[in-house]
Protein backbone atom coordinates (compact mmCIF):
# COMPACT_ATOMS: atom_id res chain seq x y z
CA UNK A 1 0.00 0.00 0.00
CA UNK A 2 2.81 2.46 0.92
CA UNK A 3 4.60 1.70 -2.34
CA UNK A 4 1.49 2.36 -4.41
CA UNK A 5 0.92 5.69 -2.63
CA UNK A 6 4.47 6.85 -3.44
CA UNK A 7 4.26 6.16 -7.21
CA UNK A 8 2.63 8.72 -9.48
CA UNK A 9 0.56 7.35 -12.38
CA UNK A 10 2.58 8.56 -15.39
CA UNK A 11 4.62 6.87 -18.11
CA UNK A 12 8.00 7.86 -16.63
CA UNK A 13 7.11 6.24 -13.32
CA UNK A 14 5.83 3.18 -15.17
CA UNK A 15 9.19 2.78 -16.93
CA UNK A 16 11.04 3.17 -13.62
CA UNK A 17 8.73 0.67 -11.97
CA UNK A 18 9.22 -1.90 -14.71
CA UNK A 19 12.98 -1.48 -14.42
CA UNK A 20 12.80 -2.09 -10.65
CA UNK A 21 10.59 -5.11 -11.25
CA UNK A 22 13.06 -6.54 -13.76
CA UNK A 23 15.95 -6.07 -11.30
CA UNK A 24 13.91 -7.60 -8.46
CA UNK A 25 13.04 -10.68 -10.55
CA UNK A 26 16.65 -11.10 -11.63
CA UNK A 27 17.84 -10.71 -8.04
CA UNK A 28 15.26 -13.27 -6.91
CA UNK A 29 16.53 -15.81 -9.47
CA UNK A 30 20.17 -15.25 -8.49
CA UNK A 31 19.38 -15.64 -4.79
CA UNK A 32 17.32 -18.76 -5.52
CA UNK A 33 20.23 -20.28 -7.44
CA UNK A 34 22.59 -19.34 -4.62
CA UNK A 35 20.27 -20.92 -2.05
CA UNK A 36 20.11 -24.17 -4.08
CA UNK A 37 23.91 -24.35 -4.32
CA UNK A 38 24.28 -23.67 -0.60
CA UNK A 39 21.83 -26.46 0.20
CA UNK A 40 23.69 -28.88 -2.09
CA UNK A 41 26.99 -28.00 -0.41
CA UNK A 42 25.39 -28.38 3.03
CA UNK A 43 24.06 -31.84 2.16
CA UNK A 44 27.52 -32.92 0.97
CA UNK A 45 29.13 -31.59 4.16
CA UNK A 46 26.55 -33.31 6.35
CA UNK A 47 27.35 -36.60 4.63
CA UNK A 48 31.09 -36.06 5.17
CA UNK A 49 30.51 -35.03 8.78
CA UNK A 50 28.48 -38.16 9.46
CA UNK A 51 31.23 -40.39 8.05
CA UNK A 52 34.02 -38.58 9.91
CA UNK A 53 32.09 -38.74 13.18
CA UNK A 54 31.71 -42.50 12.90
CA UNK A 55 35.42 -42.91 12.04
CA UNK A 56 36.54 -40.64 14.91
CA UNK A 57 34.30 -42.43 17.40
CA UNK A 58 35.59 -45.83 16.21
CA UNK A 59 39.25 -44.77 16.45
CA UNK A 60 38.67 -43.25 19.89
CA UNK A 61 36.87 -46.36 21.17
CA UNK A 62 39.61 -48.62 19.77
CA UNK A 63 42.26 -46.49 21.44
CA UNK A 64 40.53 -46.63 24.82
CA UNK A 65 40.12 -50.40 24.53
CA UNK A 66 43.82 -50.81 23.70
CA UNK A 67 44.82 -48.52 26.58
CA UNK A 68 42.70 -50.71 28.90
CA UNK A 69 44.40 -53.86 27.61
CA UNK A 70 47.85 -52.29 27.93
CA UNK A 71 47.03 -51.14 31.46
CA UNK A 72 46.04 -54.69 32.40
CA UNK A 73 49.26 -56.12 30.97
CA UNK A 74 51.66 -53.59 32.50
CA UNK A 75 52.58 -52.89 36.15
CA UNK A 76 50.20 -50.69 38.14
CA UNK A 77 50.30 -46.97 37.34
CA UNK A 78 52.82 -47.51 34.51
CA UNK A 79 50.66 -45.81 31.84
CA UNK A 80 49.90 -42.91 34.17
CA UNK A 81 53.63 -42.44 34.82
CA UNK A 82 54.45 -42.56 31.08
CA UNK A 83 51.75 -40.05 30.08
CA UNK A 84 52.60 -37.70 32.99
CA UNK A 85 56.11 -37.11 31.66
CA UNK A 86 55.31 -37.05 27.95
CA UNK A 87 57.38 -34.61 25.89
CA UNK A 88 54.72 -34.26 23.21
CA UNK A 89 53.25 -30.83 22.45
CA UNK A 90 50.31 -30.11 20.18
CA UNK A 91 49.86 -26.94 18.13
CA UNK A 92 46.76 -25.86 16.27
CA UNK A 93 47.14 -23.64 13.20
CA UNK A 94 44.03 -21.89 11.95
CA UNK A 95 43.56 -20.69 8.37
CA UNK A 96 40.63 -20.40 5.99
CA UNK A 97 39.38 -22.29 2.96
CA UNK A 98 36.70 -21.28 0.42
CA UNK A 99 33.21 -22.78 0.66
CA UNK A 100 31.34 -21.25 -2.29
CA UNK A 101 31.30 -17.53 -1.40
CA UNK A 102 32.12 -18.15 2.27
CA UNK A 103 35.37 -18.59 4.17
CA UNK A 104 35.38 -21.79 6.15
CA UNK A 105 37.94 -22.72 8.80
CA UNK A 106 40.98 -24.88 8.10
CA UNK A 107 42.51 -26.53 11.17
CA UNK A 108 45.96 -28.09 11.12
CA UNK A 109 47.19 -29.96 14.17
CA UNK A 110 50.94 -30.38 14.53
CA UNK A 111 52.31 -32.84 17.06
CA UNK A 112 55.87 -31.99 18.06
CA UNK A 113 58.12 -34.48 19.78
CA UNK A 114 58.41 -38.25 19.59
CA UNK A 115 55.04 -40.01 19.58
CA UNK A 116 56.49 -43.10 21.24
CA UNK A 117 58.71 -41.33 23.82
CA UNK A 118 58.98 -44.28 26.18
CA UNK A 119 60.99 -47.45 26.42
CA UNK A 120 59.64 -50.42 24.47
CA UNK A 121 61.22 -53.06 26.72
CA UNK A 122 58.92 -52.43 29.68
CA UNK A 123 55.73 -51.56 27.81
CA UNK A 124 53.03 -53.55 26.07
CA UNK A 125 52.62 -53.63 22.31
CA UNK A 126 48.98 -52.68 22.87
CA UNK A 127 50.20 -49.33 24.23
CA UNK A 128 51.87 -48.57 20.89
CA UNK A 129 48.68 -49.43 19.07
CA UNK A 130 46.64 -47.35 21.52
CA UNK A 131 48.84 -44.29 20.94
CA UNK A 132 48.62 -44.74 17.16
CA UNK A 133 44.83 -45.06 17.30
CA UNK A 134 44.57 -41.95 19.48
CA UNK A 135 46.66 -39.97 16.98
CA UNK A 136 44.28 -41.09 14.19
CA UNK A 137 41.28 -40.14 16.33
CA UNK A 138 42.77 -36.67 16.89
CA UNK A 139 43.25 -36.22 13.15
CA UNK A 140 39.67 -37.27 12.45
CA UNK A 141 38.29 -35.02 15.22
CA UNK A 142 40.19 -32.06 13.73
CA UNK A 143 38.60 -32.70 10.32
CA UNK A 144 35.25 -33.17 12.05
CA UNK A 145 35.59 -29.76 13.72
CA UNK A 146 36.22 -28.18 10.32
CA UNK A 147 33.08 -29.74 8.86
CA UNK A 148 30.92 -28.82 11.85
CA UNK A 149 32.00 -25.17 11.70
CA UNK A 150 31.48 -25.08 7.94
CA UNK A 151 27.99 -26.58 8.42
CA UNK A 152 27.15 -23.85 10.95
CA UNK A 153 28.31 -21.12 8.53
CA UNK A 154 26.37 -22.62 5.62
CA UNK A 155 23.21 -23.06 7.68
CA UNK A 156 23.34 -19.38 8.72
CA UNK A 157 23.97 -18.26 5.12
CA UNK A 158 21.08 -20.42 3.86
CA UNK A 159 18.73 -18.89 6.43
CA UNK A 160 19.85 -15.35 5.52
CA UNK A 161 19.43 -16.07 1.80
CA UNK A 162 16.03 -17.68 2.38
CA UNK A 163 14.79 -14.54 4.15
CA UNK A 164 15.92 -12.36 1.23
CA UNK A 165 14.27 -14.69 -1.28
CA UNK A 166 11.02 -14.60 0.69
CA UNK A 167 11.05 -10.79 0.93
CA UNK A 168 11.45 -10.53 -2.84
CA UNK A 169 9.03 -13.34 -3.67
CA UNK A 170 6.19 -12.56 -1.27
CA UNK A 171 6.53 -8.83 -0.64
CA UNK A 172 8.52 -6.65 -3.03
CA UNK A 173 7.77 -8.34 -6.37
CA UNK A 174 3.98 -8.67 -5.70
CA UNK A 175 3.88 -5.01 -4.58
CA UNK A 176 5.69 -3.87 -7.72
CA UNK A 177 3.43 -6.00 -9.93
CA UNK A 178 0.32 -4.59 -8.25
CA UNK A 179 1.62 -1.04 -8.60
CA UNK A 180 2.40 -1.68 -12.28
CA UNK A 181 -1.15 -2.93 -12.91
CA UNK A 182 -2.62 0.07 -11.13
CA UNK A 183 -0.54 2.57 -13.14
CA UNK A 184 -1.41 0.83 -16.43
CA UNK A 185 -5.09 0.90 -15.47
CA UNK A 186 -4.97 4.60 -14.52
CA UNK A 187 -3.08 5.52 -17.69
CA UNK A 188 -5.62 3.60 -19.75
CA UNK A 189 -8.47 5.48 -18.05
CA UNK A 190 -6.71 8.82 -18.61
CA UNK A 191 -6.20 7.95 -22.29
CA UNK A 192 -9.85 6.98 -22.64
CA UNK A 193 -10.94 10.23 -20.99
CA UNK A 194 -8.67 12.25 -23.30
CA UNK A 195 -10.02 10.43 -26.34
CA UNK A 196 -13.59 11.02 -25.20
CA UNK A 197 -12.82 14.71 -24.57
CA UNK A 198 -11.31 15.12 -28.05
CA UNK A 199 -14.32 13.49 -29.62
CA UNK A 200 -16.64 15.89 -27.79
CA UNK A 201 -14.52 18.86 -28.89
CA UNK A 202 -14.65 17.67 -32.52
CA UNK A 203 -18.40 17.23 -32.26
CA UNK A 204 -18.81 20.78 -30.92
CA UNK A 205 -16.63 22.15 -33.72
CA UNK A 206 -18.73 20.35 -36.36
CA UNK A 207 -21.94 21.72 -34.93
CA UNK A 208 -20.61 25.30 -35.22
Amino acid sequence: MALRQQIKPNRMELLKLRKRLKIARRGHKLLKDKQDKLIQELQALLKEEHGLRKEAETDFENSLALFAMADAEMPADSIEAITSFSSLTTKLNLSSQPILNLKGPKFQVTIEGELFDYGFASTSGDLDLAVSEMALALEKMTELSEREKAITLLAYEIETTRRRVNVLEYMLIPQLEEAEKEIVMKLTLIEMENTSRLQRVKEIIRQH
